[in-house]
């Protein structure tokens, strides 16, 4: 077989451009892939596993690298599609049965710690608000949000729970509505677009006095920079860190070809909390 022809493209498939929650990250890894001589093709595919294919089909011919975050549960479901001559580095969701390198962010322990600081602050009622349980990270963020009520003897209350499967479900303005029909002490967004959707909302929402504030507990990039208007909590990202890894491993595996990619790497999130008055209390790892 004649050795392959380096076409120094660097291919990046997105769900979604405009709410990819890690927006940063990628504005990153093209700065940095551009500065080390490669141009960048970013293709979108709405969550929809069959455009994924096709960017696989692409890219596969035009890249000499893939960084995915892929909208598929199961591997099976791209496995014919996805190129074996070149890496692909899979990106904060694992499909079952994945055999390649996926970078992950594990944030299960920064979680349910909010979650038991709430309920241990009189803040037992916590709603939760998340993406498509299909995803790898919402069923981790799911799992801390039930184990940490349990733990603190809450009961589970599905009716609290506000699944957004698709972009175009999410009404933020709704929901917090709802939570505050239902005498809602807290909410958990799963995600940094969720987050700021209702962060927004919650603003109005808190700064009426008749209102009792609801505490936010969710993703982001902010540091303390905060209003004093609102309680809010936020598990900040290893930007950097998967940043630097991505960069790493598609650049060995690149120069490696015959390399067994096949690994698994977790980074932690980090649990910044505030006070109701905007001042920073604590980090927890």
């Amino acid at each position: 077989m004649a050795e392959r022809t380096q076409t120094n493209t660097i291919g990046i498939i997105l769900p979604s451009i405009s709410t990819s929650s890690h927006d940063k990250v990628f504005d990153m890894l093209s700065n940095r892939f551009q500065a080390l001589g490669y141009r960048v093709i970013i293709m979108q595919t709405d969550w929809n596993y069959e455009r994924e294919k096709d960017a696989y089909q692409y890219l596969s011919d035009v890249s000499d690298c893939i960084l995915t975050i892929s909208s598929a549960e199961n591997y099976s479901q791209i496995s014919d599609f996805v190129p074996e001559q070149i890496p692909v580095i899979f990106l904060f969701h694992k499909p079952e049965g994945c055999p390649r390198t996926c970078i992950l962010e594990s944030d299960y322990s920064a979680s349910y710690q909010g979650i038991v600081s709430y309920a241990s602050h009189a803040y037992p009622k916590v709603a939760c608000v998340c993406g498509s349980l299909n995803l790898t990270p919402n069923q981790e963020a799911m799992r801390a949000y039930k184990n940490a009520l349990e733990a603190m003897e809450v009961p589970v209350d599905d009716n609290l729970i506000f699944e957004i499967g698709d972009n175009t479900d999410f009404d933020p303005l709704a929901i917090v509505r709802s939570l505050a029909e239902q005498d809602c002490h807290a909410v958990f967004a799963t995600s940094p677009e969720l987050t700021d959707g209702l962060m927004d909302s919650l603003l109005f929402h808190n700064t009426n006095l008749q209102n009792s504030p609801i505490a936010l507990l969710g993703y982001g990039i902010m540091d303390s920079i905060l209003t004093s208007h609102m309680h809010i909590d936020l598990i900040t990202h290893p930007t950097k860190q998967v940043v630097d890894l991505a960069i790493q491993q598609a650049t060995y595996l690149m120069h490696h070809p015959d390399f067994k990619n096949e690994r698994v790497f977790r980074l932690k999130g980090t649990l910044q909390m505030h006070t109701y008055n905007g001042l920073n209390l604590q980090d927890h790892y």
